[in-house]
């Protein structure tokens, strides 16, 4: 394991390298940037204490996004075979990793959810041959206040 210093600015690792090592993070804080052309997207900040490329060392695939120091920072380069053992013989640090991943996942599926939803309707509009089907049911649900139990049928004949 290597210890590292860097200054605010200083790239750790670019979107495209080989995932040969993950960083801990000993003091200062770290953003995680998708970058699009010339525009970055910050995807999130990592702090003391928290790990930065385990997902490519995991996954033994390129780095997913490029990571650089927000202040001064010290991290601890543990490579790919040290991170893997330690994982899987230390599990409080496993554990640690693994609710930061989950944490993680569920902010992403959040955004993944806003923005598929951004610009839509809450209720997409019936087909113009459902419109009248749909008022009578609504109606229907009204009166019965028991939507749940609602259960739309078409003509025999029909379809």
């Amino acid at each position: 394991m290597t210890e590292l210093h860097c200054r605010s600015g200083d790239i750790i690792f670019r979107e495209g390298d080989p995932s040969e090592f993950v960083c801990r993070i000993i003091s200062g804080e770290i953003e995680i940037v998708k970058e699009h052309g010339d525009e970055s997207l910050v995807l999130g900040i990592a702090r003391t204490g928290e790990f930065v490329g385990e997902m490519g060392v995991i996954a033994g695939r390129p780095r997913s996004a490029t990571v650089r120091a927000m202040n001064d920072l010290s991290i601890e380069l543990i490579n790919k075979d040290d991170f893997l053992k330690l994982i899987s013989t230390d599990s409080d640090t496993a554990l640690q990793l693994l609710s930061r991943l989950s944490e993680r996942l569920r902010l992403t599926d959040g955004m993944l959810v806003d923005v598929a939803m951004s610009g839509r309707e809450k209720t997409p509009p019936a087909p113009p041959d459902q419109a009248p089907l749909n008022d009578r049911a609504a109606e229907t649900a009204a009166e019965t206040k028991d939507e749940t139990r609602l259960v739309a049928r078409e003509k025999p004949g029909h379809g």
